[in-house]
């Protein structure tokens, strides 16, 4: 009853979903490569946000909303400036080279409870 988006290296991002889909003992985290800068970002129907970066412990985000990878700042300013989170991403990805390639959306509202 979730939400997951992930941060970096695309590739590795299986690992992370496996071990998300298992059960997310922290015990069996996947161990980072040497490089790897993959962040696991799960959005709680109740607003929770988790980001997991080289543990199974999470990073729980308090300022309810969260942008990350390249644009980061970019979609952050855009979100203060009152856009929503899928212009965030157009403007983010219109600000640098580093990210883009299209936006994806996802709503609790299109999922079933």
């Amino acid at each position: 009853d979730c939400l997951v988006a992930w941060s970096g290296t695309q590739s590795q991002s299986g690992r992370y979903l496996a071990w998300l889909e298992a059960g997310r003992d922290p015990k069996t985290y996947p161990e980072q490569k040497e490089g790897d800068e993959t962040y696991l970002i799960v959005i709680h129907r109740d607003g929770k946000i988790e980001r997991f970066e080289n543990t199974g412990y999470p990073a729980v985000i308090e300022q309810g909303c969260y942008a990350d990878g390249s644009g980061r700042d970019f979609a952050l300013a855009a979100l203060y400036l009152g856009c929503d989170a899928r212009r965030a991403v157009e403007v983010a990805s219109a600000c640098t080279t580093s990210c883009g390639n299209g936006v994806d959306t996802l709503v609790f509202e299109d999922l079933a409870p």
